[in-house]
């Protein structure tokens, strides 16, 4: 079990899809992460919840790789956006 402190989150990066053009490869340009919320620290805002989609910048959050398991740790502040997925 995952466990954050504080004001901090516990991330899971949302794959996006590459799209293929014959046998190019070409990336798509990413303004922002797409995360679903892992764990919570006691000192997170009451209207975040375990499972929720939230928003990131590119560049946001300290790697952690937990069995294997890639994951974001990051501050309650670095969120751009939230919302519950149905």
């Amino acid at each position: 079990m995952i466990k954050a402190c504080a004001k901090r989150l516990v991330v899971s990066e949302i794959e996006e899809q590459e799209e293929r053009k014959s046998v190019l490869i070409i990336p798509q340009k990413r303004d922002q992460v797409r995360a679903f919320v892992i764990a919570m620290g006691s000192e997170v805002d009451d209207e975040l919840e375990v499972g929720d989609v939230v928003y990131l910048p590119t560049d946001t959050g300290i790697h952690i790789d937990i069995n294997g398991e890639k994951y974001l740790s990051i501050s309650e502040n670095q969120i751009l956006a939230a919302f519950k997925d149905k």
